[in-house]
Protein backbone atom coordinates (compact mmCIF):
# COMPACT_ATOMS: atom_id res chain seq x y z
CA UNK A 1 0.00 0.00 0.00
CA UNK A 2 2.80 2.41 0.86
CA UNK A 3 4.39 1.89 -2.56
CA UNK A 4 1.07 2.21 -4.38
CA UNK A 5 -0.14 5.30 -2.46
CA UNK A 6 3.08 7.19 -1.69
CA UNK A 7 5.57 5.90 -4.24
CA UNK A 8 8.90 4.15 -4.11
CA UNK A 9 10.61 6.96 -2.16
CA UNK A 10 8.39 6.33 0.90
CA UNK A 11 9.43 2.68 1.27
CA UNK A 12 11.54 1.58 4.21
CA UNK A 13 15.06 0.34 3.52
CA UNK A 14 13.89 -3.29 3.83
CA UNK A 15 10.99 -2.89 1.41
CA UNK A 16 13.06 -0.96 -1.11
CA UNK A 17 15.79 -3.62 -1.20
CA UNK A 18 14.31 -6.97 -0.08
CA UNK A 19 12.13 -8.12 -2.95
CA UNK A 20 14.78 -7.11 -5.48
CA UNK A 21 17.82 -9.09 -6.42
CA UNK A 22 20.50 -8.77 -9.06
CA UNK A 23 22.41 -11.58 -10.67
CA UNK A 24 25.57 -10.84 -12.57
CA UNK A 25 26.37 -13.30 -15.36
CA UNK A 26 29.52 -12.49 -17.28
CA UNK A 27 28.91 -9.04 -18.79
CA UNK A 28 25.16 -8.93 -18.04
CA UNK A 29 23.23 -8.01 -14.93
CA UNK A 30 19.74 -9.45 -14.49
CA UNK A 31 17.33 -7.82 -12.06
CA UNK A 32 14.51 -9.86 -10.54
CA UNK A 33 11.96 -9.61 -7.72
CA UNK A 34 10.53 -12.22 -5.37
CA UNK A 35 6.81 -12.90 -5.14
CA UNK A 36 6.78 -12.73 -1.34
CA UNK A 37 6.24 -8.97 -1.53
CA UNK A 38 2.52 -8.07 -1.88
CA UNK A 39 3.25 -5.15 -4.22
CA UNK A 40 5.30 -7.35 -6.53
CA UNK A 41 2.49 -9.92 -6.61
CA UNK A 42 -0.07 -7.21 -7.34
CA UNK A 43 1.99 -5.94 -10.26
CA UNK A 44 2.62 -9.42 -11.67
CA UNK A 45 -1.07 -10.32 -11.48
CA UNK A 46 -2.59 -7.09 -12.76
CA UNK A 47 0.00 -5.47 -15.03
CA UNK A 48 0.02 -7.23 -18.43
CA UNK A 49 3.55 -5.95 -19.10
CA UNK A 50 4.99 -7.07 -15.75
CA UNK A 51 6.57 -10.26 -17.08
CA UNK A 52 8.03 -8.73 -20.23
CA UNK A 53 11.78 -8.73 -20.50
CA UNK A 54 13.30 -5.26 -20.55
CA UNK A 55 16.77 -4.63 -21.87
CA UNK A 56 18.98 -1.64 -21.26
CA UNK A 57 22.55 -0.94 -22.36
CA UNK A 58 24.70 0.82 -19.83
CA UNK A 59 28.27 2.00 -20.14
CA UNK A 60 30.19 1.43 -16.94
CA UNK A 61 33.54 3.07 -16.37
CA UNK A 62 36.03 0.74 -14.81
CA UNK A 63 39.34 -0.90 -15.22
CA UNK A 64 40.20 -4.53 -15.69
CA UNK A 65 42.46 -6.36 -13.34
CA UNK A 66 43.52 -9.97 -13.33
CA UNK A 67 42.98 -10.51 -17.05
CA UNK A 68 44.35 -14.04 -16.71
CA UNK A 69 41.42 -16.40 -16.36
CA UNK A 70 38.82 -13.72 -17.00
CA UNK A 71 35.63 -15.09 -18.52
CA UNK A 72 34.57 -14.29 -22.04
CA UNK A 73 31.43 -12.26 -22.56
CA UNK A 74 28.28 -14.04 -23.65
CA UNK A 75 28.44 -14.87 -27.35
CA UNK A 76 25.74 -13.89 -29.80
CA UNK A 77 24.82 -17.58 -30.23
CA UNK A 78 24.40 -17.97 -26.46
CA UNK A 79 22.20 -14.88 -26.35
CA UNK A 80 19.96 -16.19 -29.15
CA UNK A 81 19.64 -19.60 -27.47
CA UNK A 82 18.82 -17.90 -24.16
CA UNK A 83 16.15 -15.78 -25.84
CA UNK A 84 14.57 -18.80 -27.55
CA UNK A 85 14.60 -20.79 -24.28
CA UNK A 86 13.19 -17.87 -22.29
CA UNK A 87 10.32 -17.43 -24.76
CA UNK A 88 9.48 -21.14 -24.65
CA UNK A 89 9.33 -21.13 -20.84
CA UNK A 90 7.36 -17.87 -20.74
CA UNK A 91 4.85 -18.81 -23.46
CA UNK A 92 1.23 -19.24 -22.33
CA UNK A 93 0.29 -22.93 -22.16
CA UNK A 94 -2.02 -25.33 -20.34
CA UNK A 95 0.59 -26.06 -17.66
CA UNK A 96 4.29 -25.55 -16.98
CA UNK A 97 5.08 -29.15 -17.91
CA UNK A 98 4.18 -28.33 -21.51
CA UNK A 99 6.69 -25.47 -21.49
CA UNK A 100 9.39 -27.69 -19.99
CA UNK A 101 8.70 -30.38 -22.60
CA UNK A 102 9.02 -27.75 -25.35
CA UNK A 103 12.32 -26.58 -23.85
CA UNK A 104 13.63 -30.15 -23.69
CA UNK A 105 12.66 -30.75 -27.33
CA UNK A 106 14.32 -27.49 -28.32
CA UNK A 107 17.54 -28.51 -26.56
CA UNK A 108 17.46 -31.82 -28.43
CA UNK A 109 17.08 -29.89 -31.68
CA UNK A 110 20.10 -27.75 -30.78
CA UNK A 111 22.11 -30.87 -29.97
CA UNK A 112 21.05 -32.39 -33.29
CA UNK A 113 22.59 -29.44 -35.16
CA UNK A 114 25.57 -29.28 -32.75
CA UNK A 115 24.50 -25.79 -31.62
CA UNK A 116 25.58 -24.48 -35.04
CA UNK A 117 23.20 -21.54 -35.34
CA UNK A 118 25.36 -19.82 -37.94
CA UNK A 119 24.65 -22.50 -40.54
CA UNK A 120 21.43 -24.05 -39.21
CA UNK A 121 19.55 -21.00 -37.94
CA UNK A 122 16.57 -21.39 -40.29
CA UNK A 123 16.08 -25.03 -39.26
CA UNK A 124 16.33 -24.20 -35.54
CA UNK A 125 14.06 -21.17 -35.88
CA UNK A 126 11.40 -23.18 -37.73
CA UNK A 127 11.47 -25.86 -35.03
CA UNK A 128 11.27 -23.18 -32.31
CA UNK A 129 8.30 -21.49 -34.01
CA UNK A 130 6.50 -24.83 -34.38
CA UNK A 131 6.96 -25.49 -30.65
CA UNK A 132 5.78 -21.99 -29.79
CA UNK A 133 2.70 -22.37 -31.99
CA UNK A 134 1.82 -25.69 -30.36
CA UNK A 135 2.16 -24.18 -26.89
CA UNK A 136 0.06 -21.13 -27.73
CA UNK A 137 -2.64 -23.12 -29.54
CA UNK A 138 -3.18 -25.34 -26.51
CA UNK A 139 -1.95 -28.53 -28.18
CA UNK A 140 -0.34 -30.90 -25.72
CA UNK A 141 3.32 -31.75 -26.19
CA UNK A 142 2.81 -34.61 -23.76
CA UNK A 143 0.10 -36.58 -25.61
CA UNK A 144 0.59 -39.85 -27.50
CA UNK A 145 1.68 -38.03 -30.67
CA UNK A 146 4.73 -36.73 -28.88
CA UNK A 147 5.38 -39.94 -26.93
CA UNK A 148 8.28 -40.96 -29.17
CA UNK A 149 9.96 -37.62 -28.52
CA UNK A 150 9.33 -38.02 -24.80
CA UNK A 151 10.86 -41.51 -24.82
CA UNK A 152 13.83 -40.21 -26.80
CA UNK A 153 14.39 -37.56 -24.15
CA UNK A 154 14.22 -40.17 -21.39
CA UNK A 155 16.79 -42.31 -23.19
CA UNK A 156 19.02 -39.33 -23.83
CA UNK A 157 18.79 -38.22 -20.19
CA UNK A 158 19.61 -41.76 -19.06
CA UNK A 159 22.57 -41.83 -21.41
CA UNK A 160 23.93 -38.49 -20.23
CA UNK A 161 23.37 -39.37 -16.58
CA UNK A 162 25.05 -42.75 -17.01
CA UNK A 163 27.99 -41.19 -18.81
CA UNK A 164 28.50 -38.68 -16.01
CA UNK A 165 28.12 -41.34 -13.31
CA UNK A 166 30.48 -43.60 -15.20
CA UNK A 167 33.21 -40.97 -15.11
CA UNK A 168 33.32 -41.21 -11.30
CA UNK A 169 32.63 -44.91 -10.88
CA UNK A 170 34.65 -48.11 -10.81
CA UNK A 171 32.00 -49.61 -13.12
CA UNK A 172 32.53 -46.91 -15.71
CA UNK A 173 33.03 -49.12 -18.76
CA UNK A 174 29.99 -51.30 -18.09
CA UNK A 175 27.67 -48.38 -17.30
CA UNK A 176 28.94 -46.24 -20.15
CA UNK A 177 28.55 -49.00 -22.73
CA UNK A 178 25.06 -49.94 -21.56
CA UNK A 179 23.80 -46.38 -21.66
CA UNK A 180 25.39 -45.69 -25.01
CA UNK A 181 23.67 -48.79 -26.41
CA UNK A 182 20.35 -47.42 -25.19
CA UNK A 183 21.13 -44.05 -26.79
CA UNK A 184 21.96 -45.72 -30.14
CA UNK A 185 18.59 -47.47 -30.48
CA UNK A 186 17.37 -46.44 -33.96
CA UNK A 187 14.85 -43.63 -33.91
CA UNK A 188 15.09 -43.00 -30.18
CA UNK A 189 17.17 -39.88 -29.99
CA UNK A 190 15.87 -37.77 -32.80
CA UNK A 191 14.01 -34.62 -32.00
Amino acid sequence: MVHRDLGEEALSHTCSTYPRSSTRYQDETRHTMTLSCPEVVRRVLFDPDAMLLQEQDELVAGYKTNLIGQRQSVSQTQQVIHLFAWNLIQSPSRNIEENLMALAQFILCLQHVNFDLHNKFAEVENFYEALLNELQSGKSLMDSGHLAKSNAMKYLALSVMGTNVAKDSARDGFILEGHQQIARIPGCCRY
